[in-house]
């Protein structure tokens, strides 16, 4: 091989896994789905417990809106925002089912 067929043949060589890496990064409609289904359920946890924040609504209804429309990638941002607020109430809930305790005098 002459010198520029082999360079182009390596530089090849170092962009087709890069580009599939890329590929296997990308959200997929089913895992985003999965996500919103996730963060819909523990939602539904927290309305249980009392400590269900509004703003995770938005972020769930932005996410279906978004992944409807087949912008896939921002709706799983959306999804991972919903759920990383379903999750912190969830632990909101946890702290304060031991916590009230500490405010209030004891007898």
């Amino acid at each position: 091989m002459d010198r520029p067929v082999a360079s182009r043949f390596r530089a090849v060589a170092v962009l087709i896994p890069l580009l599939l890496g890329q590929a296997a990064l990308a959200a997929d409609k089913g895992s985003v789905a999965a996500t919103i289904a996730q963060a819909e359920q523990k939602q539904q946890q927290a309305r249980t417990m009392e400590y269900a924040w509004s703003v995770t609504n938005d972020y769930i209804a932005e996410a279906r809106s978004l992944l409807e429309a087949g912008d896939v990638d921002a709706a799983d941002a959306a999804a991972q925002r919903a759920l990383k607020s379903v999750n912190a109430s969830l632990e909101q809930a946890a702290t304060e089912a031991e916590a009230w305790q500490a405010r209030v005098p004891a007898n």
